[in-house]
């Protein structure tokens, strides 16, 4: 809302208005937006983000998959390696967490 009076002007001369359809998927990805980020922060408050930061950057592989499964999307080879690097590195310090637990300060 506060970027709204910003985008008017230039919304005006492309704006075209979503169906009903396309309102509910919007309203409903706003809604799994806010639950996202609301059992982010309650993680957060439950244990050490040091935990929880490296589970983060699995996003990127996810969303890849995730755009592959449902949208028929492909990849370059720079991605498949990255996400790879990325998954193998989150289970590495998953892994190694368990075997050394981090005592609270």
């Amino acid at each position: 809302l506060l970027m709204l009076p910003l985008t008017l002007p230039f919304m005006a001369f492309v704006w075209v208005t979503p169906s009903p359809e396309a309102l509910g998927l919007l309203f409903l990805s706003g809604a799994l937006s806010g639950v996202a980020q609301l059992s982010a922060s309650t993680a957060m408050s439950m244990t050490d983000v040091s935990i929880l930061a490296p589970i983060d950057f699995l996003r990127l592989p996810m969303v890849a998959l995730l755009a592959w499964t449902f949208l028929g999307e492909t990849t370059d080879l720079a991605t498949v390696l990255g996400g790879t690097m990325i998954f193998a590195g989150t289970l590495g310090l998953i892994l190694g967490e368990r075997r050394h637990p981090v005592e609270p300060v």
